[in-house]
């Protein structure tokens, strides 16, 4: 449950400037259990958009992000129609990472790093949008959930399960568990039903599986391809598409013996990967995009004629992230949903039905321009918004922001070559010498900031921000909301300073990596708003309208 901030909840602003200065000081300022929850609230997602789904005549999109939010959305004029709130929690809880309409469109379920926190299990959730209600709540699941999908008929919702746990698939009039399989080597990332009711299924097992009506595994095949991650019948389920995590390349299999027939083509893609594919309704036309971008930094969709074996055409997507997802409407139109986070539907002959582009400052590649003082308590830094490029300064003891300021004396840049730490720059291998740092698996750097003392470093990546040794052993790590996009270390060595890709720019303790204090600014307005995790906060004029409290 979300309600918006009232007068009488908000903190007066001598109870914040106390706070500042305990943040400075580093002394402790209460627990992050606080409920309810300090979140921002604004119309569109704050964080990357994992999974972008419909209903079986596409009048409703329904994304669900990293923020913690499931939207809903009306496909003919990309207005927002609601937004629903899961439960949430501290660190990786309340993260989503699948999605799925029922056919008419009236129920969504959601999942992701949900649930754990209550009972030490995962848990699907499923509401009535139009409600808001909670109407049912699938606990009991071992790992994460991955991803999710209706059968066209509504009878069926199957789940796609984290390290080894396979699939389950639940009977839709009560939710009961229908068939579980166990038998799959690692994560399921991709489900997909074709009209009859088969179920085609890929997991970084690096193994494609086909099941029937009554989900018996008729077909089991080795990919040819490294970390399959999606998977896309055409609507007659003659041909099945897979596009991977680590192989630049999509395949082609048949609909029924799984039988590789071809690899559509890759020609020009020299970076990233084509790890979302969706075939059009026209059932001749295959789509595929993901870390693949072109030199301007968007990431573009590529489309093959003739079930995949024709020419190709590459669409803009004006995102500047990774594609995450991809859905196919009638009428051949295609929903896409990316890390930005931006989110559209692209027609037929290319044109945007409409594209939604974030709200919030975006700090990619952003690192060497992201600037603190010497203690840390103000932050010069430059950002892209709205397809432009833009500088901006934050004080706290101020209290003060400025889009595009005129002067910047007394500021500091990253220290990055003090060290020798290579491949950081979006690497899921980033070295001291030779010894490689730690990551989790799929995960990838951003950005480094080398202590002053050279006694230690600071790594922002995907999903966390690490402290380092000098040595390369780690010695913190905090699991964040969104990746890093930037990171600085105070002169005085107290504060780590890091941007994030939801927009914010947090203040951790050097020593620990306790988040200390957190700020969030709307570009357009210049409004903004600065909390703790205890739910002190303080905001300019009018920004309260940003401010919400969730209540699990």
């Amino acid at each position: 449950m979300m309600f918006m901030v009232g007068v009488d909840m908000k903190r007066l602003l001598q109870c914040f400037t106390i706070f500042i200065v305990f943040c400075l000081s580093g002394l402790s300022v209460g627990s992050q259990d606080s409920v309810p929850i300090l979140k921002i609230n604004t119309k569109f997602h704050t964080a990357s958009i994992r999974k972008i789904r419909t209903d079986v005549m596409g009048t409703y999109l329904a994304t669900v992000s990293y923020d913690q939010t499931v939207k809903i959305w009306d496909t003919l004029s990309g207005d927002l129609l609601a937004t629903l709130h899961p439960p949430i929690g501290k660190g990786n809880e309340g993260k989503l990472y699948a999605v799925a309409l029922s056919p008419d469109g009236k129920f969504v379920a959601c999942g992701g790093y949900t649930g754990k926190s209550w009972g030490g299990q995962f848990a699907i959730y499923v509401f009535n949008w139009q409600t808001g209600s909670m109407v049912y709540r699938l606990g009991g699941l071992p790992t994460p959930v991955l991803e999710l999908a209706y059968s066209p008929d509504g009878n069926y919702l199957v789940a796609g399960l984290a390290k080894k746990q396979g699939i389950r698939v639940y009977n839709a009039r009560d939710y009961s568990i229908a068939l579980e399989d166990f038998q799959y080597g690692g994560s399921v990332y991709g489900v997909d039903f074709d009209s009859k009711g088969r179920l085609v299924t890929v997991s970084d097992d690096g193994y494609l599986r086909l099941y029937d009506q009554q989900f018996a595994l008729l077909k089991k095949r080795k990919t040819a391809g490294k970390a399959p991650f999606s998977v896309s019948f055409t609507p007659d389920g003659s041909r099945i598409a897979v596009g991977y995590l680590a192989s630049r390349r999509v395949d082609i299999y048949s609909g029924t013996m799984l039988k590789f027939l071809l690899s559509a083509s890759v020609r020009g893609i020299t970076n990233g990967n084509l790890s979302s594919v969706a075939w059009l309704s026209d059932g001749t036309t295959l789509c595929a995009a993901g870390r693949w971008s072109k030199p301007d930094g968007t990431n573009p969709i590529r489309c093959w004629k003739n079930k995949g074996a024709g020419k190709y055409r590459d669409f803009p997507t004006k995102s500047r992230d990774t594609i995450l997802s991809l859905e196919s409407l009638p009428n051949s139109q295609l929903a896409f949903a990316s890390g930005d986070p931006a989110m559209g539907i692209i027609n037929a002959n290319g044109s945007f039905q409409f594209v939604h582009l974030p709200d919030n400052a975006d700090f990619r590649d952003k690192q060497e321009k992201f600037f603190v003082n010497k203690d840390g308590s103000e932050v010069f830094f430059e950002f892209y918004w709205a397809e432009n490029t833009y500088k901006g300064l934050f004080s706290i003891p101020d209290r003060y922001l400025e889009i595009n300021p005129q002067n910047r004396k007394d500021f500091y840049s990253p220290i990055t070559n003090a060290l020798p730490i290579r491949n950081w720059k979006k690497s899921g291998h980033p070295r001291l010498g030779k010894k490689r740092l730690a990551l989790a698996p799929y995960e990838r750097s951003y950005c480094l900031a080398i202590s002053p003392d050279k006694q230690g470093f600071v790594i922002g990546a995907e999903w966390s921000l690490r402290y380092f040794d000098r040595s390369g052993n780690l010695m913190w790590k905090v699991t964040t909301p969104a990746p890093v996009r930037a990171v600085n270390i105070s002169r005085d060595r107290r504060l780590v300073v890091a941007a994030y890709a939801d927009g914010a720019i947090r203040w951790h303790r050097l020593r620990d990596g306790r988040q200390l204090l957190s700020l969030f600014f709307i570009p357009k307005s210049e409004q903004w708003v600065m909390w703790s995790p205890s739910g002190y906060y303080d905001a300019s004029a009018g920004a309260d309208q940003f401010i919400g409290w969730h209540v699990n």
